[in-house]
């Protein structure tokens, strides 16, 4: 009913492996230095990539384990809802950086607070 469980569990492994390290590594407090410079604030744009990280594991994961067809309807409306507020987080980001390009304020330096 919900096709093969292989391909849903592989184009999960493929979006963590893609989408999940960078946002970790930036909330774990080991951002790379180009997102310190370049980024505001770093922990919003990782909250919106783990919130573009999000609908594929809602997706994926009751087609992996072949739930009924209405919790695959209901995760894959929570998915989209959590992919909103991924892009929401993203426009927060883009905000700020904007803002702070204009005022003349540079993204964060090594240093910690």
């Amino acid at each position: 009913m919900n096709g093969n469980a292989l391909f849903h569990a592989v184009g999960l492994v493929i979006a963590t492996l893609v989408l999940l390290p960078l946002p970790l590594l930036i909330l774990t407090g080991h951002a790379p230095a180009w997102v310190r410079t370049r980024v505001v604030e770093p922990r919003w744009l990782a909250l919106a990539m783990i919130g573009f990280w999000l609908p594929s594991l809602f997706n994926a994961v009751p087609r992996i384990l072949n739930a009924g067809t209405g919790v695959v309807v209901a995760c894959s409306l929570l998915g989209a809802l959590l992919g909103l507020v991924g892009i929401a987080f993203f426009l927060r980001v883009a905000w700020a950086t904007a803002q702070a390009t204009r005022t003349g304020r540079t993204g964060r330096t090594g240093r910690r607070r």
